[in-house]
């Protein structure tokens, strides 16, 4: 069959035709574009023919020599199946172990916490300053913070150690997009230790801890079934726009991440109290008291995940490493129980890897739509038989029907500010609703409240 055929008869067969014949590699050519997400999905298909058959020439294969792939779900498998040989060849050259067998170098005995001088602190830090323009240096504040990471919390640096292998890459990619230090991928273990569903009680949100405002600034969307200030990579690329504007403010990447911490108000303050210095360290005792604290932590956080071994710590495997995944663009409304029932992966997996959709609901449409992360192996079953999966009706009864009378509803929520004396069940009984129903949507980690403090309601009988 020539290939001007195929492409008129169905375009989804050119999949087919890319992979046979450059398979493994990102095509580039005249009058195309292909994305890959991250390494699997094209979206773009070429108009003209003729950039086909160039292809054909150039790698000198006669048109009837390749097979035709009858539907676009055949063609998706098979592009699927191509990265399973990439993560086979090519990501088992990642180096990642937890095994403290292998890790221990030092010989220490299990139980052991290893204390050093002043002077090896120094010394090493000295040698991490050495390759970044970030001011790296040793005190009595960092050693602080290093006691607090390598004494006090052991296990927490363990699991920020193992999940730094899943999110490390992501910060990394967009820190050398925008040509930063790549050491301020240390900042988000500061900010949350690398929870993506980390908030806090002023209203912060998500690795970098966006607060609302500097969020919808910096171009996160934040709706009642979104929050971006959640999503790995769309919050990591705010954070660089973020953190960039500070360093053309300050030309130092201390007073950068000062800002970033207390506003540049908070900053511009302690300048002029110091008589116009412009050195964090000149500056830090006219700083907000947590601000003194944080550049510090910023320097202690980056001695340990260089130095772990060193103090008898070791990484926890995450949940799932970075190669271990795959996305997939959503063009309905899909909830993550229908994703569970169907395919079997597990809720907490499905949140843990999309922690952007608050309420596990996936509102997209033709028009709007939204990437997935799943294991590569749910992928593959997932697009196997999309239609079984959106089509499906849960247990608890939750359909496509269902879904978008939901979204309707969520469209009509009401913003709730807490005044002196309430408290959630008193709000929940106002609006016909439960505790766990307001916690949910507000992602309220405790049931504290603070006045003025807002609150998203929605209608009654609308339960997550």
């Amino acid at each position: 069959m020539h290939v001007s055929t195929i492409m008129k008869t169905m375009k989804a067969k050119i999949i087919g035709i890319l992979i046979i014949i450059q398979p493994l590699i990102s095509l580039a050519v005249p009058d195309s574009t292909f994305v890959l997400i991250p390494n699997s999905i094209v979206h773009n298909f070429p108009e003209n023919d003729s950039v086909f058959q160039k292809i054909l020439d150039e790698n000198h294969l006669p048109p009837d020599s390749i097979p035709a792939i009858d539907t676009l779900d055949d063609s998706y498998r098979l592009c699927l199946q191509m990265d399973e040989l990439c993560n086979t060849l090519i990501h088992s050259r990642i180096e990642f172990t937890d095994e403290v067998d292998k890790l221990n170098i030092y010989n220490f005995a299990p139980d052991y916490i290893p204390m050093w001088s002043d002077s090896v602190y120094a010394d090493r830090i000295s040698c991490l300053n050495m390759q970044t323009p970030i001011d790296l240096l040793y005190n009595k504040e960092v050693k602080r913070y290093i006691d607090v990471y390598t004494v006090n919390r052991r296990q927490t640096t363990e699991r920020m150690l193992g999940l730094a292998e899943l999110y490390f890459p992501i910060f990394e990619e967009y820190l050398d997009k925008y040509d930063m230090p790549l050491e301020l991928k240390y900042l988000p273990i500061v900010e949350s230790a690398l929870n993506p569903k980390a908030g806090s009680r002023a209203g912060a949100k998500g690795l970098w801890q966006f607060m609302y405002s500097t969020g919808k600034i910096y171009g996160l969307t934040q709706t009642s079934y979104i929050d971006d200030r959640f999503d790995p990579y769309k919050a990591t690329e705010a954070a660089c726009l973020y953190l960039k504007d500070l360093y053309s403010i300050y030309g130092d990447w201390l007073l950068a991440l000062a800002a970033y911490n207390s506003g540049t108000g908070n900053v511009n303050k302690a300048i002029r109290r110091s008589g116009g210095k412009r050195n964090y360290w000149l500056i830090w005792p006219y700083l907000p008291r947590e601000t003194r604290g944080y550049v510090p932590a910023f320097s202690a956080v980056a001695y340990v995940m260089n130095f772990a071994p060193e103090h008898n710590i070791y990484p926890k495997t995450p949940l799932l490493l970075a190669h271990e995944t795959d996305t997939i663009i959503i063009n309905d409304v899909l909830s993550f129980e229908q994703i569970n029932e169907v395919i079997g992966t597990p809720i907490e997996t499905i949140e843990f890897l999309n922690p952007a959709f608050k309420l596990d609901i996936i509102p997209a449409t033709k028009e709007k739509t939204y990437t997935l992360k799943l294991p590569t192996k749910d992928i593959l079953t997932f697009v196997s038989d999309p239609n079984k999966v959106f089509s499906y009706k849960t247990k608890s009864g939750i359909d496509r029907d269902k879904i978008l009378n939901d979204i309707k509803k969520a469209s009509e929520a009401k913003v709730h500010i807490v005044k002196s004396g309430e408290n959630l069940s008193a709000i929940a009984s106002k609006y016909n609703t439960t505790v766990k129903n307001i916690m949910a949507w507000n992602t309220l980690k405790s049931t504290k409240l603070n006045i003025g403090q807002k609150l998203i309601i929605y209608p009654g009988g609308y339960n997550k």
